[in-house]
């Protein structure tokens, strides 16, 4: 994705500016599938990746007078990595791994080059499918979230999700 007309608000208070410039989103998945013959998904294995990449190119055009004119650089990405396996007729269990922030960076004439730290999350899941129309999860996640400069914050999360679905699907005409 490409905006040739990116518009935000960057700073703090008084230093508060605005910006304008270019910005490019890409990213990359890839998926690989194996479908056992057993029942219901047994064995049936899936792994997962994506990786995406954000850079933008602006210019302060509002703000401080001593910024207006200047250019700044913002890089940051992200990437999971996830594994699910059918370790019953109609369960899977699986493991993901999500990172935030590996290169996360402002470049530009009055900032210099400032790095920020990256934030990741551990989870795992089990899930029952009592037919091809619902599924329950529970997913149990471990996070280590970079909240602000130098300042960390690791929790645990539990969640537990029903989905149903209503329609016709691809096995079925209604």
């Amino acid at each position: 994705a490409f905006a040739s007309q990116h518009q935000e608000v960057f700073g703090e208070d008084e230093s508060l500016s605005g910006l304008e410039g270019d910005a490019n989103l890409w990213g990359l998945e890839a998926v690989y599938r194996y479908d056992n013959p057993a029942r219901f998904g047994h064995r049936d294995f899936k792994l997962q990746a994506e990786y995406l990449r954000a850079r933008k190119d602006l210019d302060v055009e509002s703000g401080p007078a001593e910024l207006l004119g200047t250019s700044l650089e913002f890089v940051t990405d992200g990437a999971y990595l996830q594994g699910v396996y059918g370790v019953a007729p109609r369960w899977d269990a699986g493991l993901r791994y999500d990172l935030l922030g590996a290169r996360n960076e402002i470049r530009g004439a009055q900032s210099g080059n400032e790095r920020f730290g990256d934030s990741d999350r551990w989870s795992a899941m089990l899930t029952w499918r009592p037919s091809e129309f619902s599924s329950l999860r529970l997913q149990w996640s471990y996070s280590d979230l970079l909240t602000e400069e130098q300042e960390r914050e690791s929790f645990h999360t539990v969640w537990l999700q029903y989905l149903f679905s209503l329609g016709s699907h691809g096995a079925h005409d209604f």
